[in-house]
C-alpha cells in the first residue's frame, strides 16, 4: 500500500508522515531530503548550482536511499543531519527547478514506491510522482502556524546596522568609500517621456473601475473562445500587500489571468506595448506599469513597489517575454520586489494558451499555489537569485500540474500542489 501526502511547508507532513510509518510499521519516504541531500552533495563536490546537466547526471550516478528510521544516504553518506543546515535551504530550492534533476528523482521516487508499503509525503506526491497511491491526504494549516514552523530552528539575520559595521570592520575595506561623491557627473539616459503610472487616489480609484466592470467582461469574451478551467483561486489573500507572477506564453494570458483573479491587479508591461497608440492608453486605464526591458529601469521599480506599498497586488511575468512551449528562466524583479517589501508570493501557472488561436477553442488551463514566503532571503543579488528560483520552482510545478490535467480530462475538481 502507498499512503500519499502532501500539502504546503510548513504544514507537518514530515511528523504526520514519520508517525503514520511508525503506527503501521510502513517505510518513511521524505522526498524533500532526496532533492536536499543531491544539494548537499553538489556543494561538497563544487559543482555550480545553476547547471541543469551536470546536476541531473550527479543524480543518476548517485541514488538517493533511505534507511530504518528515515536515515538519509547519498553517495555512501549519511546526510540525515547535513541536509537541514540553513546553508541547504537557502540553495536546494535552486537545485529542485531543474527539470533534468526533478525527472530523475521522481523515476527514483518510482522505484522506492514500487516496493510496497510505504508513507511518501512531499509535494506532487499524489498527483504526480504516485497518482495510483491507495491513499492520498492533503495536510493544510494555518498560514501563520506554517511560517512559525519553516522558522523554527533557523537564526534570524542580524540587524541590518550590526551587518554594516561588520562589513566596515572587513580587513581592507577602504575606511572613506562612499563618503564623498567622486565628482563627475551621473550619465544622462537618452530616454524619451514615460507614460505616467497610477499613483493618486483618483488614479486608483478609476483603476478599480476598469477592473470592476472589465473582469467580468474579458471573463465571458475569454470563456467564448476557449473553455477555462480554474483550479486554487481561493488561494489568493483577499486583501493586503501581494506579488502574483505568472508564465506567459501568448497575448490571451493576462486576459485569461485577470478575469479569474478576484483583486484587482497592477500589471507590468514592456515599454514597447505602452509606446502603441491603441494598447497603451487602453492598459493603462488597467493601471499597468511600463518597464523598460534591459536595463535598470529605477522609475520602474519605484512604481512597482509603490504597488504593494499601498497594499495592491502587482500582476508579473517575471520570464519577460513569451514562452515557446514551456516556462522558461525567470529575470529578477519579481523576486527582488517581494524580498525588498517582504510581501507575499502567489504563483499562477497556464497551460494551453501555448496551442491556442483564435477559433480553434484550444482548452485553457489555470492553477494557482499557496503563497510562498521569501522573507528568509537577504536583500542582496544572491538572496534575488534564489528567490527567484523558489518563484521558477513553483511555477514550474504548477504547470507540470495543468499538464497532468490536462491528460487526465481536465477534472472539474483537483487540488493544485502546494
Amino acid at each position: 500500500m502507498i499512503v500519499a501526502i502532501d500539502g504546503p511547508a510548513g504544514a507537518g507532513k514530515s511528523t504526520v508522515a514519520r508517525r503514520l510509518a511508525e503506527r503501521l510499521g510502513f517505510r518513511y519516504l521524505d522526498t524533500g531530503a532526496m532533492y536536499r541531500a543531491l544539494t548537499w552533495l553538489a556543494m561538497q563536490r563544487g559543482l555550480p548550482l545553476g547547471d541543469a546537466e551536470p546536476l541531473g547526471e550527479l543524480a543518476a550516478a548517485n541514488p538517493v536511499s533511505f534507511e530504518e528510521g528515515g536515515r538519509v544516504w547519498i553517495a555512501g553518506t549519511d546526510v540525515t543531519a547535513s541536509i537541514r543546515e540553513s546553508r541547504i535551504d537557502r540553495q536546494v530550492p535552486v537545485v529542485a527547478a531543474h527539470p533534468a534533476v526533478r525527472t530523475v528523482m521522481r523515476e527514483r521516487q518510482r522505484q522506492l514506491a514500487e516496493t510496497g508499503d510505504v508513507v511518501m509525503e512531499g509535494r506532487d506526491i499524489g498527483t504526480i510522482v504516485a497518482p495510483q497511491a491507495e491513499v492520498k491526504v492533503y495536510l493544510n494549516a494555518d498560514a501563520g502556524v506554517r511560517h512559525r514552523r519553516r522558522c523554527a530552528g533557523h537564526r534570524p539575520p542580524p540587524p541590518r546596522r550590526a551587518r554594516r559595521a561588520a562589513a566596515a570592520a572587513r580587513p581592507g575595506r577602504r575606511a572613506d568609500r562612499h563618503h564623498e561623491p567622486r565628482g563627475r557627473p551621473r550619465r544622462q539616459p537618452d530616454r524619451g517621456d514615460r507614460a505616467a503610472a497610477p499613483g493618486r487616489l483618483a488614479d486608483m480609484n478609476r483603476t478599480q473601475w476598469a477592473w470592476l466592470f472589465g473582469r467580468p467582461f474579458f471573463g465571458a469574451l475569454v470563456r467564448t473562445f476557449t473553455p477555462m478551467r480554474v483550479y486554487g483561486r481561493d488561494r489568493i489573500p483577499a486583501h493586503g500587500p501581494l506579488v502574483v507572477c505568472f508564465n506567459h506564453f501568448s497575448w490571451l494570458d493576462p486576459w485569461a489571468l485577470g478575469s479569474v483573479v478576484p483583486r484587482t491587479v497592477y500589471y507590468v508591461a514592456k515599454q514597447e506595448v505602452h509606446d502603441h497608440p491603441i494598447i497603451g492608453p487602453f492598459i493603462r486605464i488597467f493601471g499597468t506599469t511600463p518597464v523598460r526591458r534591459g536595463e535598470s529601469d529605477r522609475e520602474a521599480i519605484r512604481m512597482m513597489r509603490d504597488v504593494v506599498r499601498r497594499g495592491d497586488a502587482l500582476g508579473m511575468f517575471p520570464e519577460g517575454t513569451r514562452q515557446e512551449r514551456e516556462p522558461g528562466p525567470l529575470r529578477g524583479g519579481a523576486a527582488m520586489i517581494a524580498v525588498q517589501e517582504q510581501v507575499p508570493v502567489i504563483c499562477g501557472a497556464i497551460h494551453g494558451t501555448q496551442d491556442w488561436k483564435l477559433g480553434n477553442w484550444h482548452p485553457v488551463s489555470i492553477a494557482f499555489g499557496e503563497p510562498l514566503d521569501l522573507n528568509r532571503h537577504p536583500r542582496n543579488s544572491q538572496g534575488y537569485r534564489a528567490a527567484s528560483a523558489e518563484i521558477q520552482h513553483e511555477l514550474r510545478r504548477l504547470w507540470e500540474f495543468l499538464v497532468a490535467m490536462h491528460e487526465q480530462g481536465r477534472p472539474r475538481v483537483a487540488i493544485p500542489p502546494a
